[in-house]
């Protein structure tokens, strides 16, 4: 069994590339393709449980950082009346993360003071790093669906719809 808990930080913000934005009037629906050139998560982990029938335990902090990720962020909204005028209201958003390069990882205390046993986890890590990484993908949608709806999503709700898009 792995727990723990993470974070996610979105480095080098300035640099992000939105590659298109796109809005289905009929569906009310927006699109949002975002390149992300890195990305550093860190946190806390337990581990416990067997390999190969050995016992394993191990508790500490980690790092992953990425490169060359993107996200598709998708908006689901509704059109509602305040003070008379339209206003788009958003019920789902839906962050798509695709990983990139991992480019770095450390894991801290994960069999104590044991190299020999280090060594063993270091290549099992290194051959399911990927595997390791899509296990975080919920944080990593969390951090992006925070960010989308507290700094772009929130400006377009505040705009009339008909200012937003014009008849």
């Amino acid at each position: 069994m792995v727990s723990g808990q993470c974070c996610c930080f979105i480095v080098s913000s300035c640099d992000k590339l939105v590659r298109g934005v796109t809005f289905d009037h009929k569906n009310l629906t927006f699109f949002i393709d975002v390149d992300i050139p890195h990305i550093y998560i860190e946190g806390n982990y337990l581990v416990e449980g067997k390999i190969f029938f050995a016992p394993i335990r191990g508790s500490g902090s980690f790092h992953v950082k990425l490169s060359n990720s993107s996200c598709l962020m998708l908006q689901n909204v509704i059109v509602i009346k305040k003070n008379g005028m339209d206003f788009l209201k958003p019920i789902k958003t839906v962050p798509k993360f695709k990983v990139g390069n991992i480019i770095d990882y450390g894991f801290d205390g994960l069999f104590g003071n044991s190299d020999e046993i280090n060594k063993i986890a270091k290549h099992v890590i290194d051959d399911n790093l990927s595997i390791i990484v899509e296990e975080l993908l919920p944080t990593i949608e969390k951090v992006l669906l925070e960010f989308f709806e507290n700094f772009i999503f929130k400006s377009v709700t505040r705009i009339p719809y008909d200012k937003l898009y014009p008849k």
